[in-house]
């Protein structure tokens, strides 16, 4: 248990910058401000940066204190010496990969081809084995995106 707090401490942090680089940096230099819409394309990006901000720095507190409490502590110079007990997990990289060709089959293969066989993908990958759950999960929710974006929120997926 000490050595996921230590994970969530660092992970926490990581994506705390993240969400820094992104609320600072990115949107004010690569989102437009906007024309004649009623809602600013900024304002979504803001609200996930902000959401993120304040929930990785709470995880980033709440592991801090396990930590601090636990009868293994040893200095703020523990938290960053990797302790592995097991090999690393292939997991992450492989979902990272699914991701990207998912921004390359939804460039050339547009929304609607591209999202569900992705979903099945990551569902797969995080070890769900029934087909008929996977493709009604995959098909639902890629309706439902496309829905609440196109009707919903005006923005067009194709």
């Amino acid at each position: 248990m000490y050595n996921r707090y230590k994970i969530d401490f660092l992970s926490g942090g990581g994506l705390f910058a993240c969400s820094l680089i992104v609320l600072f940096f990115l949107i004010p230099n690569y989102v437009s401000v906007g024309g004649s819409a009623e809602i600013s394309p900024r304002f979504f990006p803001k609200i996930a940066a902000v959401a993120l901000a304040v929930l990785s720095f709470s995880l980033i507190v709440k592991s801090f204190l396990a930590l601090y409490h636990h009868e293994k502590w040893a200095g703020l110079a523990d938290l960053f010496i990797p302790r592995m007990a097991t090999a690393p997990s292939f997991r992450p990289f492989l979902c990272v990969a699914i991701v990207a060709l998912y921004f390359i089959l939804f460039e050339h293969a547009g929304f609607l081809l591209a999202t569900p066989p992705v979903v099945a993908l990551l569902m797969l990958s995080f070890g769900q084995r029934r087909p008929v759950r996977i493709t009604a999960i995959s098909l639902v929710l890629t309706g439902v995106v496309f829905v609440l974006f196109t009707y919903g929120l005006k923005v067009p997926l194709q």
